[in-house]
């Protein structure tokens, strides 16, 4: 966070000192409250740039087995320009090496998923999703598991047929095969 002030300071500076050369260089007299708005304007800009190019340089940085699944938005009156552009401000990403299946329970998977957010922690989500019928239920240290593995009474939360989750966990039989072999 830090060190997006400091970028914001310094894109301010510069844009006013790019103001302050270019009236030199055409000889005018610019008012005296022109650097001062410069300064505020470059600040704004470059927060604004660095907050739409969040999400290019995190998705770019990430390992290979990790994919992001689905994108949250951000639009909101006190970023008036989000209201035309809105940002990506943070990524569901699914860890492909950490699906896992239990015999026992046909149809279920267990996935690692991360929720990467702008200036917050990376947050780490174990669920056991039920393709067949689509739902999902959220796994940590407070469930209780059977001999063989299997979760006692998950809390378990419907899926929408287009959740994002679904869609890309949950693979047909068709899907698996597509030649038909």
């Amino acid at each position: 966070m830090i060190y997006n002030l400091i970028a914001a300071f310094i894109g301010g500076v510069l844009l006013a000192i790019f103001i302050f050369g270019f009236a030199r260089l055409i000889r005018w007299k610019a008012p005296g409250w022109i650097y001062p708005a410069a300064v505020g304007v470059g600040m704004i800009g470059m927060n604004a740039y660095l907050e739409y190019t969040w999400y290019p340089r995190t998705v770019e940085a990430l390992p290979e087995a990790l994919v992001v699944i689905d994108e949250l938005t951000y639009s909101g009156g006190l970023q008036p320009w989000t209201l035309v552009i809105p940002r990506i401000n943070a990524v569901i990403v699914l860890d492909q090496t950490a699906v896992r299946s239990n015999p026992a329970m046909e149809g279920v998977v267990l996935v690692d998923l991360f929720l990467i957010a702008r200036l917050n922690p990376v947050e780490r989500s174990t669920q056991l999703i039920d393709c067949a019928a689509g739902r999902r239920a959220h796994i940590d240290e407070t469930v209780e598991a059977d001999t063989d593995g299997i979760p006692i009474d998950p809390d378990w939360q419907e899926m929408g047929p287009e959740d994002p989750v679904r869609l890309r966990v949950c693979v047909t039989e068709a899907e698996q095969d597509p030649v038909g072999d």
